[in-house]
């Protein structure tokens, strides 16, 4: 029970810090170098590098709620014997 508690703290853990700095990476970007930020993406796009790297973020953030969740039912699956 311990290490399984133990080793979804350091998943969730990893997770976390690799959105900060995610994040931070887009906060620095906008504030010392928006330039980049605001750059189109493909000519007279309206996408902006900004704008593709937010969503970027959010979709990372959806796929790890995703890998999480699914991490998390296998383990509960196989603990319980459970199969579908």
């Amino acid at each position: 029970m311990a290490g399984r508690v133990k080793s979804r703290k350091a998943l969730v853990l990893k997770l976390a810090l690799f959105h900060f700095a995610l994040v931070l990476l887009f906060d620095v970007l906008a504030v010392y170098a928006p330039g980049i930020m605001t750059r189109s993406i493909g000519g007279d796009s309206v996408f902006t590098v900004g704008i593709v790297f937010a969503l970027g973020i959010v979709l990372s953030v959806i796929g790890s709620a995703f890998y999480y969740s699914g991490r998390i039912s296998q383990e509960d699956r196989s603990r319980t014997g459970v199969t579908d």
